[in-house]
C-alpha cells in the first residue's frame, strides 16, 4: 500500500498507547516519535554535542521502562532494527544514540509531495465550480469570522513519562537550560515520586522547576545519581524522599 500518514505525538496520551508491554510495531513507531524533528544541541555531562534530525540520545534503561521490556529484549530489538538497516545505534558508558535511517521517508517536511498532481487538478475543478458562490458570500464570511473569533487552544501536553506531562515547548526549554540527560533524569525523579506516592500536580513543569531541579542537583552532589545509566533502577533515593515527607518535608501543590 503506497502513501503515508501524519501521526501526532499526542497519540502517547491515549489509553490504548500506554498499555504495556509494547508490541514491536508500537516500539518502532515510538522511536519515530521520540527522535528529534530538527537538529539541536544538548549538554551531556560537561560536553555540548549536536543531535541531528532523526536522532535521539537515550539509554537502554529508559527504553526498558518506556516499553515495559527487559534489558535483553530491548537490546535484541534494537539489534534487529539495526541489522535491517532501519536504525543505527552508537553506545558508550554515558548514553545510547539512536539514528533513524532515512528519517525523511517517514516524516517528510513537505507533506504535499505524493499528492501534488491529484490535489492541483482537484483544486482547479473546485475553484471553477465555486467561484461565483464564493464571491457572493465573501462579505458574509468576513462578518462571520469577526463574530466567531475564539481564543487559541492551550498547547497539548505530552506524556514524557508514565506520570509526567509537559508541552513540547516546556520540554525543549528544559533541555536547552539543563541538557537532555539532566532533563530526562529530572522527569524520571518526578515520575518515580508521583508513581510511589500518588501525588498529583496541576503543572508538572512548575513542579520540576520548583523542587525537582534542586533535588536533582542535591542528589548529583551527594553521588546518589547512577553513573551508569543502564544499571537497574535503585529506589534508595525514593525511600529517602518518603522518609523526609513523613518527617514533615513539604512539596507545595502547584
Amino acid at each position: 500500500m503506497a502513501g503515508w500518514i501524519k501521526l501526532h505525538r499526542q497519540i502517547q496520551e491515549h489509553w490504548l498507547w500506554n498499555k504495556k508491554p509494547f508490541s514491536r510495531g508500537q516500539a518502532w513507531i515510538d522511536l519515530l516519535i521520540m527522535v528529534n524533528h530538527k537538529s539541536q544541541k544538548t549538554l551531556i555531562g560537561n560536553k555540548l554535542i549536536d543531535i541531528d534530525r532523526g536522532e535521539r540520545v537515550t539509554s537502554i534503561r529508559k527504553l526498558c521502562s518506556r516499553w515495559g521490556w527487559s534489558n535483553t529484549k530491548t537490546k535484541t530489538f534494537l539489534k534487529l532494527l539495526e541489522n535491517d538497516h532501519m536504525i543505527s545505534v552508537k553506545s558508550d558508558s554515558k548514553k545510547t544514540t539512536i539514528n533513524i535511517v532515512n528519517y525523511n521517508d517517514y516524516q517528510m517536511q513537505d507533506d504535499t509531495k505524493n499528492d501534488t498532481k491529484t490535489t492541483d487538478k482537484r483544486q482547479t475543478n473546485d475553484t471553477e465550480a465555486t467561484q461565483k458562490h464564493t464571491n457572493n458570500n465573501d462579505k458574509n464570511d468576513k462578518n462571520d469570522k469577526n463574530d466567531k473569533k475564539l481564543p487559541p487552544l492551550p498547547p497539548k501536553k505530552i506524556n514524557y513519562a508514565e506520570f509526567v506531562k509537559l508541552t513540547e515547548a516546556e520540554y525543549n526549554r528544559l533541555v536547552k537550560q539543563y541538557g537532555q540527560d539532566a532533563t530526562d533524569t529530572m522527569i524520571e525523579i518526578l515520575d518515580n515520586y508521583k508513581g510511589s506516592t500518588g501525588k498529583k500536580y496541576k503543572d508538572d513543569n512548575r513542579a520540576i522547576r520548583s523542587w525537582v531541579v534542586k533535588r536533582y542537583e542535591d542528589d548529583k552532589a551527594k553521588g546518589y545519581l547512577r553513573k551508569n545509566k543502564d544499571e537497574p533502577e535503585a529506589w534508595d533515593t525514593i525511600r529517602e524522599w518518603l522518609a523526609e515527607k513523613e518527617a514533615g518535608e513539604k512539596h507545595y501543590d502547584l
